[in-house]
């Protein structure tokens, strides 16, 4: 998902910045959510 969004923004092929960063932020979230989920399982 970051790479698809990585490559959108690249290429701009989004309808607005601002679709771009909502999409960031979201696959931005789920890595977070990964990481945190990981953790707790230590």
């Amino acid at each position: 998902m970051i790479d698809q969004t990585a490559e959108e923004i690249r290429q701009m092929q989004t309808h607005s910045s601002s679709a771009v960063a909502i999409r960031a932020t979201r696959a931005l979230e789920s890595i977070l959510d990964r990481e945190s989920v990981s953790y707790t399982h230590l």
